[in-house]
This record gives structure tokens, C-alpha cells and sequence, in this order.
């Protein structure tokens, strides 16, 4: 089952690589609607629990050096980290829905609804 779930993940990879880098992007901007499809195959492809473990895990990297190197800076760095956490959170917030909003630009909505339907279907 892991298999195929990973497999899945690097079939979703490769599509939304074809569809954002082979597909040019239309005029218009995209409509709410399709900007909340877009999210919703971003989140159903695994896109949206990666990008939300990035600055987490980056932190335990970043702690676990210094506290090996400097251990005497380990507890001003974890306050640091902890005060800037929002900040982090917020950001990634945008890049994912930057990232929605050029998947909606390059797609219709029917390409979207279809997107969807492919990456929720049980197989």
C-alpha cells in the first residue's frame, strides 16, 4: 500500500510539473473556484503536509547542529525559532497559495475538476 501511495505521490509530481511548466497561462486570472480546486488537489496530492513540515523539520535540523557545536546558544535559539514560527507559517501559507493560483492559471476548471477527481479516486 505504501507503494502505491508513494507512487502516486511522484505521478501527482510529474503531472503538475507537465501542467505548470508545459501548459502557457491564459489571460485571465483564475475565479475563486478554481483557485480552491487547485488548493484542493495540492492537499489531496500531498503537496500542502510537506510544505508544512519544511520549517519545522529545518529548526530540529538547525538545533540539533548548534547544539553540538554551541550548546551554550541552544536555549536563546530555540526562543528565537519558537518567536518566529508565525512568521515561517505565514510564509509558507503564501508560497502554497501562489502555488494554487498558478495551477488555476494554467487549467480550466474542468481540467481542475477532473485533476481532482483522478488524485481523491480510491485506486
Amino acid at each position: 500500500m505504501g507503494f502505491l501511495r508513494r507512487g502516486r505521490g511522484v505521478l501527482a509530481a510529474a503531472l503538475m510539473t507537465a501542467a505548470l511548466g508545459a501548459s502557457v497561462a491564459r489571460a485571465d486570472d483564475p475565479t475563486p473556484a478554481e483557485v480552491e480546486l487547485a488548493k484542493k488537489i495540492l492537499v489531496s496530492v500531498g503537496l500542502k503536509a510537506s510544505m508544512d513540515q519544511i520549517v519545522p523539520a529545518m529548526a530540529g535540523q538547525l538545533q540539533a547542529q548548534i547544539s553540538r557545536l554551541h550548546p551554550e546558544q541552544l536555549k536563546p535559539l530555540h526562543e528565537t525559532l519558537v518567536a518566529l514560527m508565525p512568521e515561517f507559517q505565514q510564509g509558507g501559507e503564501s508560497v502554497f497559495n501562489d502555488t494554487a493560483r498558478t495551477l488555476a492559471n494554467r487549467l480550466n476548471e474542468a481540467e481542475l475538476k477532473q485533476t481532482l477527481d483522478y488524485f481523491d479516486s480510491p485506486a
